[in-house]
C-alpha cells in the first residue's frame, strides 16, 4: 500500500497537472485501503471506518470496499467536495474566475 502512496508521489512530482484537480485520494492494497488529499503526508492517509453509518460494514473487512462504497457514494462525495475541499491561489489556477465545485445533479 506503501508503494502505491509513493507511486502517487512521484506522479505529483513529475506531473502534477495531473492530479491539479484532484479531491482525493485512495492507496490500497486490495485489502487494505486509505484515503487521504494532495498535499497529505503518509500519517494522514486514514483507513474508512463505514459504508453508510455505524450500523452499516461490510460482512468481510475489506478496506477497498469501505473506500469505493463508503466516500465515492455520489451524495456524499459531493457534499465532500462542496463542503471541505478548497484548491488554494495557484499560478496553474489563475486562469480560473470561480473555483468553487459546481452544483452537479446526483442522477449520475
Amino acid at each position: 500500500m506503501w508503494k502505491a502512496y509513493s507511486q502517487l508521489q512521484t506522479y505529483n512530482d513529475e506531473i502534477s497537472d495531473l492530479l491539479a484537480y484532484n479531491v482525493a485520494l485512495v492507496i490500497s492494497d486490495v485489502l487494505t485501503a486509505r484515503v487521504g488529499s494532495l498535499t497529505a503526508n503518509q500519517e494522514r492517509f486514514i483507513p474508512w471506518e463505514t459504508i453508510k453509518n455505524e450500523d452499516d460494514r461490510p460482512l468481510l473487512e475489506c478496506q477497498l470496499e469501505k473506500v469505493v462504497r463508503g466516500v465515492f457514494d455520489p451524495e456524499l462525495f459531493l457534499d465532500y467536495m462542496r463542503s471541505f475541499v478548497l484548491f488554494e491561489d495557484d499560478e496553474r489556477l489563475a486562469d480560473q474566475k470561480d473555483r468553487r465545485v459546481p452544483d452537479v445533479p446526483l442522477s449520475w
